[in-house]
């Protein structure tokens, strides 16, 4: 696996991850128009933004991989829905 980017809602909020700061950035769509990025790691939390962010992922041929319970228990049946629709 190699680190392409990492989007935040925030980029000057301070991290312990040894992560150079230029990978930060606040642009989804970044994501969603790189074809070198195959997989994304939503780790966000909450539930609007990671569910619209998730669907968008999905639509763009994303594979997402979250651990965002609160996400799957309110949005569970959409988002998998979406997943096998986008293949």
């Amino acid at each position: 696996l190699q680190l392409r980017r990492v989007v935040v809602r925030d980029v000057n909020k301070p991290r312990a991850a040894p992560i150079p700061r230029e990978m930060f950035s606040t642009d989804l769509e970044s994501i969603l128009r790189d074809p070198g990025i195959q997989v994304a790691v939503e780790l966000v939390g909450g539930t609007e933004w990671s569910r619209q962010a998730v669907l968008r992922l999905l639509e763009a041929g994303k594979d997402v991989v979250t651990a965002n319970k609160a996400l799957l228990a309110t949005h569970g049946v959409e988002v998998f829905t979406a997943a096998r629709r986008h293949g």
